[in-house]
Order: C-alpha cells, then sequence, then structure tokens
C-alpha cells in the first residue's frame, strides 16, 4: 500500500522509483495515447501474473496511472520484476511509502 509521503512525489520522481524495477519507458502510440513501457515488470498474486497496463492522455497521466497500479496492491499481490542480466533472477517488491521493499 503506498504510506502518505507518495503526494509530494512529482511525476518525474514516480518515473525514476518505477525505473528503479527495471527499464522503463513512456511512447505514444498509434491513437496518440501515452502509455508505460516496462517489460521487465509484473504484479503477481501467487502462481498469477498480470501486466502493468498504464495509460493516459500525457507522459504524466500515463506515469501517474502506472504508479497508481504499482503502489496501490491488494495484500496477496506484489510487484514481480525479472532480470534476464541475471540468470533469470526474479525478484518480488512492494511500495513501503518511502521505497521499494522486498517480499520475502
Amino acid at each position: 500500500m503506498s504510506g502518505e509521503p507518495d503526494r509530494v512525489l512529482t511525476f518525474q520522481q514516480k518515473a525514476r522509483a518505477l525505473e528503479a524495477l527495471g527499464h522503463l519507458s513512456i511512447q505514444l502510440d498509434v491513437n496518440d495515447e501515452w502509455f508505460v513501457h516496462q517489460p521487465t515488470v509484473d504484479i503477481g498474486n501467487g502462481s498469477l501474473l498480470r501486466s502493468v497496463a498504464s495509460r493516459g492522455d500525457s507522459p504524466m497521466a500515463a506515469v501517474e496511472s502506472c504508479w497508481l497500479e504499482v503502489t496501490n496492491l491488494k495484500r496477496e499481490e506484489y510487484i514481480r520484476v525479472s532480470r534476464s542480466d541475471v540468470n533469470h533472477l526474479v525478484s518480488k517488491y512492494r511500495w513501503n511509502g518511502f521505497m521499494w521493499s522486498e517480499v520475502r
């Protein structure tokens, strides 16, 4: 769950925090809609995974949408990050209001 300090983060700071999880790009699709692309980041819930699919009418709106999606998780959900550069290492995180915390 996100904590109170999130309200003071700018969308640029949120983008940098998201990028700490893995490569992030903000792209414009053919329908003039912005989206955040983060191929190594999913939301997990036990054995189920779902992609983070965040869109908006501006880069700022897309980042804010992504931020809400990955910081407002249900109790049993976590952020799953896979890193192919480290033998496909998989790590699990949650936002604790100040930084990403590893889930054990």
